[in-house]
Formats: C-alpha cells, structure tokens, sequence
C-alpha cells in the first residue's frame, strides 16, 4: 500500500498504520477527481464530435466557432507559470494545515 500511494520504504518504517491510512485516502480521492475529469473531458469531446458529424450530415448545421461549454470570462489567460505558481501554493497551505492538524491529533 505504501507503494500504490508514493511513499518510499525509509518513509514507511517510520509511520504508523493511521498515517498510512491518511496517505491512501488522499490518494484515492485524488484519482476519483482524476478519474471524474476524465469522463468530463471525453463527454465534452463526443459533444464536439456529435457537432462534427452534424456537419456533415447537415450542411446548415456548422461547427462552433469558439468553445461551446465555456463563457469567454471563464477560460483563464493567465500563463502556465502563473497558474503553477498558484497551485503551488495552496498546495503548501493544504499541507500545512494537514501536518498542523497531524500533529495536534498526536500531541506535538
């Protein structure tokens, strides 16, 4: 299990079976997010698809222009740098507040 959720064997001797249990659980809601993207983003590619095939069948039916599920406010102009840097750090915050709450939870 210590494997599956990325946590190396030096790590993994000095757990206790509780923290191990905290890493597979974030792990397993981290791949259902994964996993629920992914079907997000193939309905969106058969809605694109469909219009295609639309198309043709149809010659006064016509392809989208533009993206079709999200408003021009919406879709983030900022660049990969910016959005890393961003995720970066909630990432550190989350992570703080888990050790925080880790460490209350055994007395440190």
């Amino acid at each position: 299990m210590a494997a599956y959720c990325g946590i190396g064997y030096s790590e993994f001797l000095k757990m206790s079976p509780k923290a191990l249990l905290v890493y597979r659980d974030e792990k397993e809601k981290q791949e259902k997010k994964q996993l629920q993207m992914a079907d997000f983003t193939s309905w969106m590619t058969g809605a694109y698809v469909l219009r295609a095939i639309g198309q043709v069948v149809n010659k006064n039916s016509s392809y989208p222009e533009k993206h079709i599920f999200f408003k021009d406010d919406i879709v983030d102009e900022r660049s990969e740098e910016e959005i890393i840097a961003e995720n970066t750090e909630i990432a550190s915050i989350e992570f703080g507040a888990w050790a925080k709450a880790f460490n209350n939870q055994r007395g440190r």
